[in-house]
């Protein structure tokens, strides 16, 4: 077969584009794969290795965690940016980063294609394609979760490591640990089971299971390697029932329990290939502990299924639990200037860095040991759908506290008012894939503007789970101690306030006298 071309693929060494690097090849493509170092654990010399072993023609280790830093991470600190109010948009600010440097690696290259292993529900498909589209208008995107003849063929992660399997691919997750996790040093998430059922099987005090389900999996509920192995667990603690006993086609002479919702409706549970699991969000199933289904054969010990949408706790992994933290603070004194942070000492033993990349490492790794920055939220996805996402974002929730304060403290009321609303809008474009956008290229320079007086040092305490401010100092304060003290009137006259609040009130008699007309009538 002749080559269509070459094709710069977004890789991350992970179950997705693993196998969509061997697929691309099925298809006739010079894969050249393209792994961006953004802050991640990763070996990635073994990723090298790994990408050239299933067949790519180049591999490209590009390390971007400077340029991340100062140039994605800092504007985002500067305009306060939270996504509904919560999301510090970790993964949304990674993207355009990423593609950036594929983008130039394609242009480098002489590539035509681009492609990435974003699924065709998620957002990083937009994130990635604008971006590519923005800088390299003429280049063409592959993306695989988008089309029919993969997203056909591969309809769930088990189909993945299955095709993995057959193509002698390292499978980086399992199906008892089923989520990778896309990390980067702003945050980390776990990616393909953040919005599963996390499901928890014991008898007894053994447990059998731990993992999610997404309600994708196909057989009985579960990976079918997971039940085969749950089966062989089953062996020696359940008799099996006679086969008269048994009711075929619903997972016959396995245990059955049933599944409380909170609406208190009882569904079903059985245990079998072609048979369901509770998908209630937050529902507890618990075994019947005396029957098998279709049979009086009592089970030596009661089975238990929790399904949970709390999150388990080996899910976090950049952030202690903050119960577990330590039992003292660790007090941090974070200097900035023009709205970006430039120096962080720790008060205690006087570690200190100033260079943009060791800064927030070191802030990553003490907020990360306090429990600091987890959220479990429900999100708007730009495609329409919400989603559930899961975040550890240490440094950037520290310095989100931090440079809030030395804002407040030295920017005009009104100047912040209209910034407020500039950082809402960076957050929606960020977050919708627009970051190379007209409109978000004018708003970051807006946002850049109004903090060249941004600038001082604050003092937060990072305690178990929470930041707190201590303290802060700026020499473009424009906090007059004297000005506001009830002890010192200084140049203020308490008689005009009689006035400022005559003027306000106007409107509000205007108001009442027509509403007064209204209810008259």
């Amino acid at each position: 077969m002749s080559s269509k071309g070459s094709v710069v693929l977004a890789y991350s060494g992970g179950l997705d584009t693993s196998c969509i690097l061997v697929w691309l090849k099925e298809q006739g493509y010079d894969v050249i794969a393209y792994l961006a170092n953004i802050g991640q654990k990763e070996d990635f010399e073994e990723a090298r290795k790994k990408a050239l072993k299933l067949g790519a023609k180049k591999v490209f280790i590009e390390d971007v965690s400077k340029e991340f830093v100062e140039e994605f991470i800092w504007p985002a600190i500067q305009s306060s940016a939270l996504y509904e109010d919560r999301y510090l948009l970790g993964t949304s600010l990674a993207r355009p980063c990423i593609a950036r440097k594929q983008v130039e690696i394609a242009q480098r290259e002489g590539a035509k294609y681009v492609s990435h292993g974003a699924t065709g529900k998620g957002n990083d498909q937009v994130r990635f394609e604008l971006t590519c589209y923005s800088l390299a208008p003429q280049i063409k995107v592959i993306a695989p979760w988008r089309m029919p003849e993969f997203y056909n063929r591969f309809q769930g992660r088990n189909d993945l490591m299955e095709y993995a399997k057959q193509h002698g691919i390292p499978i980086p997750v399992t199906p008892k640990n089923p989520w990778s996790m896309d990390e980067n040093l702003m945050h980390i998430r776990p990616a393909g089971g953040e919005d599963a059922l996390v499901v928890l099987v014991k008898v007894g005090e053994l447990e059998l299971y731990r993992g999610s389900w997404d309600g994708s999996q196909r057989g009985p509920g579960l990976p079918v390697s997971v039940g085969e192995k749950l089966s062989d667990s089953w062996s020696p603690l359940f008799p099996r029932p006679p086969a008269s006993g048994a009711s075929s086609g619903l997972g016959a002479g396995r245990p059955m329990g049933l599944c409380q919702s909170a609406a208190g409706a009882a569904t079903p549970w059985f245990w079998g290939r072609g048979t369901n699991l509770c998908r209630r969000w937050g529902a507890r199933c618990a075994g019947t502990g005396g029957a098998w289904l279709g049979s009086g054969h009592p089970i030596l010990q009661p089975l238990s299924v929790f399904c949970q949408n709390q999150a388990p706790p080996g899910l976090y992994t950049k952030t202690q639990d903050p119960a577990k933290a330590p039992n003292s603070p660790d007090i941090l004194e974070i200097e900035f200037k023009k709205g970006v942070p430039v120096k962080v000492t720790n008060v205690k033993d006087g570690t200190t860095h100033r260079t943009s990349l060791e800064l927030f490492m070191y802030l990553n790794e003490v907020a990360g040991k306090h429990g600091v920055g987890r959220i479990d939220i429900v999100e708007n996805r730009f495609i329409g759908m919400k989603s559930r996402g899961i975040y550890e974002t240490p440094a950037g929730t520290i310095l989100y506290h931090a440079h809030l304060d030395i804002e407040a403290f030295t920017m005009d009321r009104e100047v912040r008012k209209i910034k407020q609303g500039l950082g809402l809008k960076f957050a929606e474009l960020v977050y919708t894939g627009f970051w190379h956008s007209p409109e978000c290229e004018f708003v970051r320079h807006c946002i850049a503007k109004s903090q060249e007086r941004v600038e001082g040092k604050v003092q937060v305490s990072v305690f178990k789970g929470q930041v707190y401010i201590l303290s802060r100092e700026s020499p473009l304060s424009l906090y007059n101690e004297e000005l506001v003290s009830m002890n010192v009137q200084g140049d203020y006259e308490p008689i005009d306030a009689t006035g400022f609040i005559n003027i306000n009130s106007l409107r509000l008699k205007e108001y009442h006298r027509l509403q007064s007309k209204v209810t008259a009538k």
